[in-house]
């Protein structure tokens, strides 16, 4: 499901994004197969029933659920839970309108919020442990996703800190981790200029963190891969962490440039 004016234009984006990604992951032979393979259906998952044409739409066996906003500041909070919560009701309701028996719920290791120690592959139910309004709406939408358990088979995949391929480094896109990152390079511009001072390239920021914390990167395809697996696997579990555990640590002084 692809937002779009129509199937049409929907399919063409989707194609455009999948293609740029397989050169991006080395793997232009892909193209035939993602040309043969997929196909999109024009809707929105903000309008009720995900805003898909059910007169013309298949019926499908399982719904993976992947798309959500990144954001994470306050002053987005409306917007956040209404793609996180609301987008994940309506396509909840979608995925039985169209007889699907299996969803995949792409949540975030994140849930775990402000807990420390051994977190462990199970519901997520305290909102107060929230951090952000991101890690709240995702504890909330997983609550979604497991009262439907009834209905369906439900399974949540909670992915850490997503970042580029594994092999050839291509990133997605400017969210996450990378959206930080920007947002440092943005300051330091517009800190030079304000400051009056014309900071080289290689003049390095100096970020405040804990030292030894964790830093739970895991590369996109793995996360893909291990996703798939989980998928054609008969694990009877609900919960699954899509982390690293071979985590960097933030050393004690770094200058990020």
């Amino acid at each position: 499901m692809v937002r779009g004016s129509d199937d049409e234009v929907a399919t063409k984006r989707l194609h455009e994004a999948l293609n740029g990604l397989a050169e991006g992951y080395g793997r232009p032979e892909l193209a035939t197969a993602i040309a043969e393979r997929t196909r999109a259906v024009r809707g929105d998952m903000t309008v009720a029933g995900g805003g898909v044409d059910l007169t013309t739409a298949p019926r499908i066996d399982e719904l993976w659920h992947c798309a959500a906003s990144l954001r994470y500041e306050e002053e987005y909070r409306e917007e956040i839970e209404a793609q996180n919560i609301g987008g994940t009701r309506n396509i909840l309701r979608l995925a039985q309108d169209l007889g699907a028996t299996t969803f995949h719920y792409v949540s975030t290791s994140y849930v775990a919020g402000a807990r420390r120690g051994l977190i462990c592959e199970e519901r997520a139910t305290d909102t107060s442990v929230a951090n952000n309004s991101y890690e709240r709406s995702k504890i909330q939408a997983e609550a979604l996703v497991l009262d439907a358990a009834e209905r369906m088979r439900v399974r949540v995949l909670r992915p850490s800190i997503v970042i580029g391929h594994s092999v050839t480094r291509h990133g997605i896109n400017w969210s996450g981790m990378y959206g930080f990152a920007r947002q440092v390079l943005l300051f330091k511009r517009v800190a030079g200029r304000r400051l009056g001072v014309e900071m080289l390239p290689d003049t390095p920021v100096r970020l405040l963190a804990d030292p030894g914390s964790w830093l739970n990167f895991v590369p996109v395809d793995m996360v893909a891969r291990n996703a798939v697996s989980i998928a054609l696997s008969d694990s009877p579990e609900t919960f699954f962490h899509l982390a690293n555990s071979e985590q960097p640590t933030t050393p004690a002084t770094s200058s990020p440039r």
